[in-house]
């Protein structure tokens, strides 16, 4: 947030209108990476579960 205050006032903006975005997207930010890593780790174990499924089935038909 800081880098983005800087960024525009080293361009002669104002800051309370170019950065209102970035502090939005600043607040944001978290919940999102939370819920794409979520996202993530549910992917991965349905991948491990169909894994260990298949397993399981070619070891009962021996």
């Amino acid at each position: 947030l800081s880098l983005a205050i800087g960024a525009t006032l080293a361009i002669d903006g104002n800051v309370l209108v170019e950065a209102f975005g970035l502090v939005a997207m600043v607040a944001m930010m978290p919940p999102i990476v939370v819920q794409l890593l979520g996202w993530m780790v549910a992917s991965q174990e349905k991948i491990t579960k169909e894994e260990t499924d298949q397993d399981n089935w070619l070891e009962s038909e021996d």
